[in-house]
């Protein structure tokens, strides 16, 4: 699939997480399984560049920039399992690794938004939107969004408050 995604930040986040299942059979029979799993995932924010919404207007020299994309969070964990300890009827299954699997992103999902790597990557959309500024002042060309003129590197603020 082609992409056009601009990876603006890039984030390594490690977890240890306790899974445990208790299963009771016949009311009388219980059976428990446990397992720690390490993860240390890598965590990319990027912005999908083909929907950003934008109006060229070759007569009046104007770029238009009407919408820009919420930023996308990609994980990418690597699961280690230790100290597993399997009952003797409750072993462990695909089912149990794909649960896993979803709390691990869960997870490492709430401590990237409880860390500083969404607002570094509106700085660095920043970094990137002043390119397309310089790019289009030097050429003749007036960039515009919500309606206003953006007639300095400052004036891009108004990009990341959607």
């Amino acid at each position: 699939k082609n992409v056009g995604k601009l990876v603006v930040t890039e984030g390594h986040f490690s977890d240890i997480i306790t899974y445990k299942n208790n299963k009771t059979y016949f009311k009388v029979l219980s059976s428990k399984k446990k397992i720690i799993v390490l993860v240390n995932a890598k965590v990319q924010i990027s912005y999908d560049l083909r929907k950003i919404k934008h109006v060229i207007d070759t007569e009046n020299k104007t770029i238009t920039i009407t919408s820009i994309p919420k930023p996308e969070t990609t994980i990418t964990p690597e699961i280690t399992y230790h100290d597993i300890k399997e009952g003797l009827i409750n072993k462990f299954s695909p089912k149990d690794h794909n649960t896993i699997r979803k709390t691990v992103l869960k997870e490492i999902n709430k401590k990237v938004k409880k860390s500083v790597l969404i607002s570094n990557a509106q700085n660095r959309l920043m970094s990137e939107l002043q390119n397309l500024y310089i790019v289009t002042n030097s050429l003749g060309w007036t960039l515009i969004h919500r309606g206003n003129p953006i007639e300095s590197p400052l004036d891009l603020d108004t990009f990341i408050q959607n």
